[in-house]
């Protein structure tokens, strides 16, 4: 869990112009900083964290239904600081018209205001990592300006969460589902992995847990029963009244919902809700909400990617211009190999379609007081990525639908088939290959980009270590599906790159204009090779 202490009291506004004779500057920590009221019914063990009448506390051993007390003998400690990275700045002034807020001296944000001879201006901050920060306000008017006093802040810890896992079933009454043998309604699994709470005693779940009626999306991986995971079905959410951000998953074509479980359990415990879709057809199984399995049939899928060009065509092409500089023709000919794969675009269309659907549908569910989501989905921050042809349907949806909500995609190793000269890259994009073919076209995504870019090679992986059987099925390695990459090594290369990107990117609020290199840790690794630039 993230701590915020204030180092000092307030800001303090210098008066240099007497219309903007203005207040102290002090964050006002709302309610969404503070822990889950203290319930004499929670056995809570050492470390819980509460707030009760207002202060919090710490346990220092096992207690239930002892309120908490700031005295020596008390089974709690009273605390000094506040939990959790969120927080909101309040400012009070006068007669202002405007006021630019600085983060460690970046201009973070600027809010218009209307002059009054009192005034209460808030900004919310989220997501700020472990470190620390000065905030200043400048306030400005017709007559001049006036800045605060520095205020420092110090974040001692990252948030820490357990893990919940809920399944839906969301049905488009707007669309046929064309990949079915018979007219019916396009129904989506999805599957939501989120932070719970801490005091949570759902019991885990086995790794790759399906459904109750299916062990694993496969016969063949039902061995993962004995393997415990971090996640527990249908976990009380974690109390905290600010939203979080969303990440919108979708797995590779073919593979099975829970197939980058670890990627998933490591997002949500850092404060992320992870939205999984199923691709209902094409993923290796997907559960109606009328418990029907439908698991993908390849007789009747081995001509979905059908028309103009091959995949081995399309891979030969790019290992002939492996070597060459992006120049203008070597540009046109990727264009134009692009252009043929028609059979790509159809399914890529479908994906598309399935994603807006599933974000629509989690508008209602944050609508829905019924809902154990209702107003807990950050839905104006929103990340998009998937593995193999799950990332590259979420730059795909990056760069060709306007939606102001969603902040940054990444692709992990997939191959793209639909870029053109037109598609535009203007919010920030992660892009990780393995050695399973030649990312010329990630070459020409990066140099095309107007906005944060990074490409992350890694040496020693095959398409197969992109998922938990990097780490699974580590006893196979090497093979023509897994590179003789270490499992751990890995998986610590593919998480740490996603989640500091998206922390970066989506859960940082307000969005400074200058940015670090997020991926700097990499240097402590031989086998990633990194592109980055910085717009």
């Amino acid at each position: 869990m993230k701590i915020i202490a204030p180092l000092f009291g307030g800001m303090l506004l210098a008066a240099s112009f007497p219309l903007l004779a203005a207040l102290p500057l002090t964050p006002k920590l709302s309610h969404d900083n503070y822990a889950a009221e203290w319930r004499p019914d929670v056995a809570y063990v050492a470390g819980n964290v509460v707030s009760y009448q207002g202060q919090q506390y710490r346990t220092k051993w096992w207690s239930q239904n002892t309120p908490p007390q700031p005295t020596n003998w008390s089974s709690w400690q009273r605390l000094d600081v506040i939990p959790d990275g969120d927080y909101t700045l309040k400012l009070q002034s006068g007669h202002a018209s405007r006021v630019d807020w600085y983060e460690n001296d970046v201009l973070i944000a600027t809010q218009n205001l209307t002059p009054a001879a009192a005034q209460t201006t808030e900004l919310a901050v989220r997501g700020r990592s472990k470190g620390s920060y000065t905030y200043k306000a400048v306030l400005s008017n017709a007559e001049g300006q006036t800045s605060s006093t520095p205020l420092p802040v110090q974040v001692l810890d990252e948030e820490k969460y357990k893990i919940g896992v809920r399944t839906f079933n969301f049905t488009d009454m707007n669309r046929l589902d064309p990949l079915a043998d018979t007219p019916r309604q396009r129904e989506l699994m999805v599957k939501l992995w989120y932070p719970a709470s801490l005091n949570s005693n759902q019991p885990v779940l086995h790794h790759w847990y399906h459904s109750e009626k299916a062990i694993t999306g496969s016969p063949g991986d039902d061995w993962l029963k004995d393997v415990p995971s971090q996640s527990r079905l249908n976990a009380e959410l974690a109390a905290k009244e600010s939203p979080f951000p969303v990440l919108l998953f979708s797995p590779g074509y073919s593979a099975n919902l829970e197939s980058s479980q670890f990627l998933y359990e490591a997002l949500a415990k850092a404060g992320y809700v992870v939205v999984v879709i199923g691709h209902t057809h094409q993923h290796s199984l997907v559960t109606m909400a009328n418990g029907e399995e439908i698991r993908i049939d390849w007789s009747k899928r081995a001509n979905d990617f059908d028309g103009g060009i091959t995949f081995d065509e399309l891979n030969s092409l790019m290992a002939s211009l492996k070597d060459q500089p992006l120049t203008d023709a070597v540009k046109q000919q990727i264009y134009d190999a692009f252009a043929k794969c028609t059979g790509d675009h159809r399914q890529l269309k479908l994906w598309q379609d399935d994603t807006r659907f599933v974000l629509a549908e989690l508008e209602k569910l944050n609508a829905n007081s019924n809902s154990v989501f209702a107003k807990r989905l950050d839905l104006s921050r929103i990340g998009l990525l998937g593995t193999s042809y799950g990332g590259s349907k979420s730059l795909q949806y990056l760069s060709e639908i306007d939606n102001p909500a969603i902040r940054a995609a990444a692709n992990i190793d997939g191959q793209d088939y639909y870029l053109t000269a037109q598609h535009q890259f203007n919010k920030p994009i992660l892009m990780m290959s393995t050695e399973s073919w030649v990312s010329k076209d990630f070459e020409l995504i990066f140099d095309k980009a107007r906005s944060d870019a990074y490409h992350v090679k890694i040496k020693g992986s095959l398409h197969g270590d992109i998922t938990d059987s990097t780490v699974l099925a580590a006893q196979f390695k090497p093979s023509e599906f897994l590179g003789p990459i270490n499992g751990d090594t890995m998986l610590a290369i593919t998480n740490g790159s996603v989640l500091a990107f998206f922390n970066q990117y989506v859960k940082t609020q307000p969005q400074a204009p200058v940015r670090k290199n997020v991926l700097e840790f990499l240097n402590g690794y031989s086998e990633p090779q990194v592109q980055f630039k910085l717009q």
